[in-house]
C-alpha cells in the first residue's frame, strides 16, 4: 500500500515534525517514508494531495457497550446517573446486548479516526469478538468489583479472560486487568488482585479519584486517600492507567511520578457531570505520562477524540487562566504519542516511523473550508476539524475506512440492533443493582 503525496505529522519521539512525501505500507509495518515520487507500483494507492497522514488516536479510556445508553441520563449529577440509571439498566444486559453495543460503538471510534481503545466492562469475550470482526485495536479489561456475593468467581472470569485472550485477533487485542475503582473495591480486595496479578504480565487500569465525595469518604472509612490505599495494597506495583485522577493533590502526583502511574484524562465526561478539572498541565510538566479517553457514550455522549483533543487544551487555559498553556501539539500528542506511552506501545506505534505498525489515518482537506488556509494544520486538526474530515483509517497495515465508508461492515444492521436493544433494556429497567 502507499500513501503518496501527502503532509505527515510524524510524532517522531512524540517530537514536533512535519514533513511531505509517501508512506510505504507492507506487512503489517510502515517499511519506508520517503520524498514523493511518481515511480510506484503499488496496488493499493492513496492519493494524498490536500490531505494530512497521522498517527491514529489512542482512546486511553472507554466502555464501548455503554453506546446502548446513549442520552438515558443527561443533565443529572453523577450519583443520579449511576443509582436511578447506569446500574439498573445493566442489571438486564446480555452477552449479545455487549457484543453489539461494542461492535457499534468500534464503528464510531473507526469513522472518528481511534485506530487503539482500552475498554473495560463486562463478558469482555463478546467484546474481543467486535474487536476480531472490525480490525480495530484494543486493550479489553473485564471489570471486576470488590462487593456483592460471587467476588471469587467473577475474578476467576476475569483472570481467565486475560490469559485466554491476550495476543489474540492476530496480536491486536491485549488483555487489562482491571478492578472497577477503590469505592468498589475494599482494600482487602485490591491486595487480593495485585496479588493474583503478579504472576500476569498485563497492564492495570481503574477508576481514581473521580469526585471530591470518593475522596472524603476514602479519608472516612480508611483513613487514607484512594491514591494511598492503590500504593498500600500493591495495585501500583505494575504499570497501570487511572481513568479520571481528578481530585489529587501534591503528594498524590509525587506517588503517581514515582510509580509510573499513567493518567487517562477524559475531559468531556469530566465536565458534563461537573466533576472537576484534572491538574493535568502540572502532570505533563512533571512527566507523568498522560493519554485522551472519552469514557462511555452513556456519560460523554460520543467517542470522539477530536472532542477531548479541543477540550483538554480549553480546559487547562481556563483553569490556570493562562492562555499559553498546553499548545496544540501537546494535545494532539496526547492522543497519539503520549496515548501510546499510557499503553506502553510507544516503541510499536502512536508515531510515523520506519518500522512501526501501520495504524495511520488521513484528514481531507480538500473541500474543507473550515480547515483551510492551512497555515497551521495542527492547529486547524486541534481546534477546526471534525471526525467526518477523516477520510482514511489503516489499522495493522490493513486499510479500514475508505472514503468514510467502513469496507465489509453493515452499519444498518449494527445500528438496528443497538435500537432494538436498547429500547428493551429501558423497559426491563430493574431495581438498584448490588452485584455483576
Amino acid at each position: 500500500m502507499l500513501v503518496k503525496d501527502i503532509e505527515i505529522i510524524t510524532m517522531r519521539e512524540g517530537k514536533k515534525e512535519i514533513i511531505h512525501g509517501d508512506v510505504f505500507i507492507k506487512d503489517k509495518i510502515i517499511q519506508e517514508i520517503k520524498p514523493h515520487s511518481e515511480k510506484s507500483k503499488d496496488k493499493i494507492v492513496i492519493d494524498g494531495i490536500g490531505k494530512v497522514l497521522l498517527p491514529g488516536f489512542i482512546n486511553c479510556h472507554t466502555h464501548s457497550p455503554m453506546i446502548l445508553f446513549r442520552g438515558v441520563a443527561d443533565d443529572v449529577d453523577i450519583n443520579t446517573w449511576f443509582n436511578d440509571y447506569i446500574w439498573r439498566l445493566e442489571k438486564n444486559e446480555t452477552p449479545d446486548d455487549i457484543y453489539w453495543g461494542a461492535k457499534l460503538a468500534i464503528a464510531e471510534m473507526l469513522l472518528s479516526g481511534t485506530t487503539t481503545f482500552l475498554d473495560m466492562y463486562f463478558h469482555m469475550d463478546k467484546v474481543a469478538k467486535a474487536v476480531e470482526e472490525l480490525g480495530i485495536r484494543a486493550f479489553l479489561a473485564w471489570t471486576v468489583f470488590g462487593v456483592g456475593e460471587k467476588i471469587g468467581e467473577k475474578l476467576k472470569d476475569s483472570v481467565n479472560f486475560i490469559k485466554n485472550y491476550d495476543g489474540t485477533a492476530s496480536g491486536r487485542i491485549r488483555t487489562v486487568l482491571n478492578p472497577h475503582s477503590t469505592y468498589t473495591c475494599p482494600p482487602s480486595f485490591l491486595s487480593k488482585v495485585a496479588e493474583i496479578g503478579k504472576d500476569l504480565d498485563n497492564l492495570r487500569s481503574l477508576h481514581l479519584c473521580e469526585t471530591k465525595e470518593q475522596v472524603e469518604e476514602s479519608l472516612s472509612n480508611y483513613g487514607k486517600s484512594p491514591v494511598q490505599i492503590c500504593l498500600d495494597t500493591g495495585i501500583f506495583d505494575k504499570p497501570i492507567v487511572a481513568a479520571h485522577a481528578i481530585h489529587i493533590n501534591e503528594e498524590d502526583l509525587k506517588v503517581f511520578k514515582e510509580k509510573d502511574v499513567r493518567v487517562a484524562h477524559c475531559p468531556e465526561c469530566n465536565s458534563r457531570y461537573c466533576l472537576g478539572i484534572a491538574p493535568i498541565a502540572q502532570m505533563v510538566e512533571m512527566g507523568i505520562k498522560v493519554g485522551l479517553g472519552t469514557d462511555g457514550a452513556a456519560s460523554n455522549n460520543n467517542l470522539d477524540m477530536l472532542d477531548e483533543i479541543k477540550l483538554a487544551a480549553i480546559l487547562q487555559k481556563v483553569k490556570l487562566n493562562d492562555p499559553i498553556i498546553m499548545s496544540n501539539f501537546e494535545v494532539l500528542k496526547m492522543a497519539t504519542y503520549g496515548g501510546a506511552q499510557v499503553l506502553g506501545i510507544e516503541n510499536e506505534l502512536g508515531s510515523i516511523e520506519e518500522g512501526k505498525k501501520a495504524d495511520v489515518i488521513i484528514f481531507d482537506f480538500n473541500n474543507a473550508p473550515h480547515l483551510n488556509p492551512k497555515i497551521d494544520i495542527i492547529s486547524n486538526i486541534v481546534y477546526s476539524a471534525k471526525s467526518s474530515d477523516i477520510s482514511h483509517v489503516i489499522v495493522d497495515g490493513k486499510l479500514i475506512v475508505d472514503n468514510r465508508k467502513i469496507i465489509d461492515f453493515d452499519m444498518k444492521k449494527s445500528i438496528d440492533e443497538v435500537n432494538l436493544r436498547s429500547k428493551r433494556l429501558l423497559e426491563q429497567k430493574g431495581e438498584l443493582m448490588v452485584e455483576y
